[in-house]
């Protein structure tokens, strides 16, 4: 996680860049992978990226967010419900570090698709998920495959903004999913390589806040 002194400066980044904007709302889901593939490793740097990102945006009061974060293997589980704290609350992020790594296989499809089908977004505000995952994903019992592409295309037909953040082990990161999720190459992220949640949330900024 970034220390006081570099998020002070990345929130002082993200005031140049929505000066402009008296309040800027926007509902915000984190889609994290927790399966086996991606380890305990790529959990735990994906629960500090979404701390990071939350911090930031908090620390700067200008915005008016609505977070939410699920995690999902094969199945789906909503961890904290769109709206249940408000940005800034402490528990927000106590409850992000609390998502535990549980192992299986990763149906990515499946979670932007529950994501979109059941997520209380509020009515006219920008709708934005962010997958956390390393791409890999699998079928269902029946064989079939991953329906990623699919579901990430209906989820931005249906209004929601998708960015892509790749965690796991980086050598065996599936990039090209990882791009089709994204949908642009700007929009997808990384936890490797120093990558962390301010850069993600300044992105945040500058797409919905400078062009919303």
């Amino acid at each position: 996680m970034w220390s006081k002194e570099m998020l002070a400066v990345a929130c002082l980044l993200l005031a140049a860049i929505c000066k402009a904007n008296a309040q800027c709302s926007f509902d915000v889901v984190f889609l994290t992978d927790s399966s086996s593939s991606v380890g305990p490793h790529g959990t735990t740097a994906a629960n500090i990226y979404i701390r990071d990102a939350i911090d930031c945006l908090t620390m700067y009061n200008v915005y008016d967010v609505g977070v939410g974060v699920t995690h999902f293997t094969c199945t789906s589980t909503e961890h904290i419900p769109l709206g249940h704290y408000t940005l800034g609350d402490p528990e927000l992020t106590a409850a992000v570090g609390n998502i535990a790594h549980t192992g299986g296989l990763s149906r990515i499809g499946l979670a932007i698709r529950k994501m979109k089908d059941t997520t209380s977004f509020r009515s006219g505000v920008p709708r934005v998920a962010v997958v956390l995952t390393d791409g890999v994903g699998q079928g269902d019992a029946k064989e079939r495959v991953d329906d990623y592409a699919e579901q990430a295309e209906e989820a931005r037909e249906s209004g929601i903004t998708l960015y892509a953040v790749a965690t796991g082990m980086y050598a065996f990161l599936d990039t090209a999913a990882l791009d089709t999720i994204a949908g642009d190459p700007s929009r997808l992220h990384t936890t490797h390589f120093g990558g962390n949640g301010c850069g993600l949330a300044a992105k945040l900024v500058e797409d919905i806040c400078e062009t919303g």
